[in-house]
């Protein structure tokens, strides 16, 4: 619970720094340009830690569930594999139709993407992580992947 916590706080806190050192301005005048660019790094750099996190953790947590048929680590593997198409498509979308810029395209995702994290880990996985693989909860999460 903890640590999907921390990678949810680190996944925002990732979209806002880049967000924040994308602009290139600020009310005083022009930023330096290194120091946009190493801003925007350390965004990055938060980032992988928080999928260092999160992934480990929700990767033992599918395995851990995954008694019966497989089919948890297969949405998992599924899941880490459109996570780039997906960013593509995100940018793509607000940035190329809408015409946001990539600090308003950021702050969008600090809100939204941390919260829907945490939120589906919470409510889908967290009680079945407790009941220690108890087919009912492995069934729950099954119906809750599969059924869409």
């Amino acid at each position: 619970n903890k640590r999907l916590f921390v990678a949810s706080t680190l996944m925002m806190i990732a979209f806002t720094t880049v967000a924040f050192f994308s602009n290139g301005t600020n009310k005083d005048g022009p930023k330096a340009p290194n120091l946009a660019l190493l801003g925007q790094l350390l965004g990055v750099a938060m980032v992988s830690s928080q999928c260092a996190l999160g992934e480990a953790s929700l990767l033992a947590l599918a395995g851990k569930l995954d008694a019966k048929e497989g089919r948890l680590l297969t949405a998992f593997a599924s899941g880490t594999g459109l996570a780039g198409p997906f960013g593509y498509l995100w940018k793509i979308f607000l940035t190329e139709w809408f015409g946001w810029s990539l600090q308003s395209m950021c702050l969008l995702a600090a809100l939204v993407l941390p919260a829907s994290y945490y939120t589906i880990y919470a409510q889908n996985l967290q009680s079945s992580a407790a009941t220690d693989g108890n087919p009912s909860a492995y069934q729950r999460i099954s119906q809750a992947v599969f059924t869409a």
